[in-house]
């Protein structure tokens, strides 16, 4: 191989908690191939998103240069500035808005656009930039998992409720409540698993709104829930468990407490309506009899694997949907049992290795507003009942502005404030939005280590070098203009 041809180790840096371990092929300082990494084992393959990473860095659309707004805010208008005269503007921007209204005028909005990394972290590097600045209101929760965050320590104590992807090869039934593995992955390893137990005869029951890739998994079985619904649907396979004497009375007795009053709901004892597979039908709109085969096959079978989705507990009551599914893992004694699974998001549910990453230096006291009120603070303040006055937006890795659900809304607080800063690779609406575009590197173009949604590290190399003009977060920089 030629000077000019060589191979390198790469990790994807995508939000989805996988960090795929891959291998970049490179001719004359171009990358012209992604495939999986020779030397991983043979369930850490990536997806067609991390194989085909190196379009978007060689794309015709993307960002080159430090733009600043010309025209009116959304309207795309922008011209190019050096990186002394952004820099220095931005700098002038944030110190006088720190000085009039004081530090909890900023708004740091986005972060998870290269969240893995131990370095290259855009979550990490600017909560550090905006702490050491002593600006940044501080907000708690996050779009992601906001309410299974909540409730989970309530029940286990703790957030590591996640399994070992290969602990999958015990289970006799792997059931995927709202989790399309086969796109969102949570693990590098999760649906290589999956599709192997499923090879070996298991059944894979898929419960979705929509007939999802995992639905191809052999073996695979896809029941349809209306979209919100998914307590309901629990609550009468439980009902299902508890007439048919299939829960684990052995293990509700030695290790959980307060199922009683579950069973008193679940019965209708209190409120004389016992959820049943037809009142759940006429709630989640799958028929009566799938929730009663279900329930048997379910109750039946040691040990189950149940995998919920984000996508359960992103509606009114998402608390009690995962609260729920752990309740019917605990119920069917599969908490604990090889195999099994809490029921609990498997998301970053298993305790992390080692290793040094970048210190946010957070500041003591209580976080302040939810993540998803944040247009509110902007568009309210003070007279809303929020703690602050926001002047000024920090979106780093994060197109928030489409991601809240009333784009309205969010248009109107970037209109408000009075400065806007966005890293970015592409003009994104929330771009679009923002006074200054700062143009970064992609996980392709720099040096890292990947912390993934399970209990292992992946080492990424600098594969290129970013375009000339293009930079790796430029915080530092920034900070000492400040």
């Amino acid at each position: 191989m030629s000077p000019e041809s060589h191979s390198v180790p790469v990790s994807c840096n995508k939000d989805c908690g996988a960090g795929c371990p891959l291998w970049a092929r490179v001719e004359d300082g171009r990358i012209v191939k992604i495939v999986n990494n020779p030397a991983a084992s043979p369930y850490l393959k990536g997806c067609s998103k991390g194989l085909m990473s190196m379009h978007p860095i060689y794309a015709r659309d993307r960002l080159l240069h430090p733009l600043i707004r010309c025209g009116a805010r959304g309207s795309g208008e922008f011209r190019e500035l050096s990186w002394g005269k952004t820099l220095d503007y931005v700098a002038e921007k944030l110190a006088r808005i720190k000085k009039q209204h004081g530090s909890d005028s900023i708004l740091f909005l986005g972060g998870s656009g290269a969240c893995r990394g131990a370095l290259h972290n855009t979550y990490s590097l600017t909560e550090r930039f905006l702490n050491i600045l002593g600006c940044n209101i501080k907000k708690h929760g996050n779009y992601s998992s906001a309410a299974s965050d909540f409730v989970t320590p309530y029940v286990f104590g703790n957030m590591e409720v996640g399994i070992d992807a290969a602990t999958l090869q015990h289970s006799k039934m792997i059931v995927l409540w709202g989790a399309n593995i086969a796109d969102i992955r949570f693990g590098c390893e999760y649906p290589a698993r999956i599709r192997e137990a499923a090879r070996n005869g298991v059944p894979v029951i898929v419960i979705d709104p929509r007939k999802s890739n995992s639905a191809t998994f052999p073996q695979a079985r896809w029941i349809e829930v209306r979209p919100g619904t998914d307590a309901a649907l629990m609550a009468a396979l439980l009902y299902e468990l508890i007439d048919h004497e299939l829960v684990d009375s052995g293990i509700l007795q030695t290790y959980c407490v307060g199922f009683e009053q579950v069973k008193d709901y679940i019965l209708g004892t209190k409120d004389d309506i016992p959820k049943t597979a037809e009142w759940a039908e006429q709630i989640c709109g799958t028929k009566a009899h799938i929730i009663k085969e279900l329930a048997l096959a379910y109750g039946q079978t040691k040990p189950v694997a149940l995998i919920p989705g984000l996508s359960i507990q992103r509606t009114i009551g998402g608390e009690e949907v995962i609260r729920m599914a752990m309740v019917l893992q605990a119920a069917t004694g599969n908490v604990g049992r090889r195999g099994g699974s809490s029921g609990g998001c498997i998301w970053d549910g298993l305790p992390g290795p080692e290793c040094g990453k970048i210190d946010t230096l957070e500041s003591e006291g209580e976080p302040l507003v939810p993540e998803y009120l944040w247009p509110d603070v902007v568009l309210k303040g003070r007279d809303g009942g929020f703690p602050a006055e926001v002047k000024a937006i920090y979106n780093v890795g994060g197109n928030y502005l489409s991601q809240g659900s009333d784009i309205h809304k969010n248009i109107r607080a970037f209109e408000k404030v009075e400065f806007s800063v966005c890293h970015e690779q592409f003009l994104t609406p929330t771009a679009r939005y923002c006074d200054i575009i700062l143009p970064v590197s992609a996980f392709l173009e720099r040096e890292d280590i990947l912390f993934t949604g399970m209990n292992y590290l992946f080492y990424s190399a600098a594969a290129v070098a970013p375009p000339i003009d293009v930079k790796d977060e430029p915080l530092a920089k920034l900070r000492s203009d400040l």
